[in-house]
């Protein structure tokens, strides 16, 4: 069976990001802990799910770790994951996605069927929506 895990930090009380959109996390305590979870999380995912907005904040940092000689090794592990796996970018606004193994679809919508939308996607074993709350409402 083909499994999609939401991976998102969110407060308490329900807040996934700033109250103008913005995707700052700085109030997540991302220490050993969370990192051998995300680690737990992601090792069995071989695609990733992303919006627009999430898709242009990581493809604008992870490419560029590797490279960091203040890059810590849970961070390069993570860079070179995140290189090899498969990612889906759902966005009716973007004409391209350019990173290594990155698909766009262009055809997401609230209002097609959610069956409709998972086919597009073309989920393979495990899939992980890394944030992109809005993307993720269109899954389930």
């Amino acid at each position: 069976m083909r499994k999609l895990v939401l991976f998102l930090h969110a407060s308490l009380d329900g807040f996934v990001e700033g109250p103008n959109g913005e995707m700052d996390i700085g109030w997540v305590s991302y220490d050993a802990d969370l990192e051998k979870h995300a680690q737990e999380i992601l090792s069995t995912a071989d695609t990733v799910i992303w919006g627009r907005g999430t898709y242009q904040m990581m493809y604008s940092y992870w490419p560029s770790v590797p490279s960091d000689p203040s890059a810590s090794q849970h961070e390069r592990n993570h860079a070179e994951w995140i290189e090899k796996t498969a990612k889906i970018v759902f966005s009716t606004t973007l004409e391209k996605v350019e990173w290594n193994n990155s698909r766009l679809v262009k055809k997401m919508s609230r209002k097609k069927s959610r069956a409709s939308n998972r086919s597009q996607a073309r989920i393979w074993s495990s899939s992980a929506v890394l944030g992109s709350h809005t993307s993720l409402c269109s899954l389930v």
